[in-house]
């Protein structure tokens, strides 16, 4: 049998098997990881599809307001131009957009709950009532952003988006599990020295790389019915 058909055998028996237990905790780490992995793989590709259709229609809903509502900006060596009338102000569900090169405006409103402002010389995004951030308009480059260009970002990003997303879904995956299969086998681990029990550390983490696989099974049945 291919080595690979074992480890996938086992992500099925999981469910039910307690001698897949066993045998996590007498292999490897390296083991545990190519598990975990093939795990990882599985969940990634039943989401990305998921996640990359709510997206794209969540593109696709702010497309026509972006669209409508930002007027013509013309970032040149550091500093910003736009021919309407300022200050512009755009709201919309508790964010505000606002451009003003006139100085008139010098922070977002605290009646948004997030704003972004553009001035001659900055790009200020309050994400909070608590955090502000400020960026140079000297970082980014010479560009004029229109409805033509507006057009051809989001083109660009719906065609792209689920490269994206596979992506950010592995990341945060292997990120997500690792960090949860070290907060379960830590107290695990304890618990066992405290029984007196003879299992090392290794195999309690290996243990905890396999019982993740019924919980994850779960969630993603709950998201494929959409509950």
């Amino acid at each position: 049998m291919p080595k690979w058909f074992g480890v996938w055998r086992r992500l099925w028996r999981s469910a039910y098997s307690a001698a897949v237990y066993r045998e996590a905790a007498a292999g490897g780490v390296r083991s545990a990881l190519g598990y975990l992995a093939a795990l990882i793989a599985v969940t990634t590709v039943v989401i990305t599809p998921l996640t990359h259709v709510q997206t794209n229609r969540a593109l696709q809903t702010i497309k026509p307001l972006v669209l409508e509502h930002v007027p013509e900006l013309i970032i040149q060596n550091g500093h910003l131009s736009s021919p309407g009338a300022q200050p512009y102000v755009w709201e919309h569900e508790g964010f505000g957009f606002i451009v003003d090169t006139t100085g008139t405006v010098t922070v977002v409103s605290p009646v948004y709950d997030q704003g972004v402002l553009l001035t001659e010389t900055e790009l200020i995004y309050r994400r909070s009532l608590a955090e502000t951030r400020r960026y140079s308009l000297s970082e980014f480059p010479n560009v004029v952003i229109n409805q033509e260009t507006l057009e051809r970002w989001f083109d660009a990003t719906a065609s792209w988006l689920w490269v994206f997303v596979a992506i950010g879904t592995l990341a945060w995956l292997w990120i997500a599990k690792l960090v949860q299969i070290l907060l379960w086998s830590g107290p695990g681990w304890l618990a066992v020295k405290l029984t007196r029990r003879s299992l090392s550390y290794r195999a309690v983490f290996n243990l905890a790389v396999v019982a993740i696989t019924v919980p994850i099974a779960f969630d993603l049945l709950v998201l494929g019915l959409g509950w």
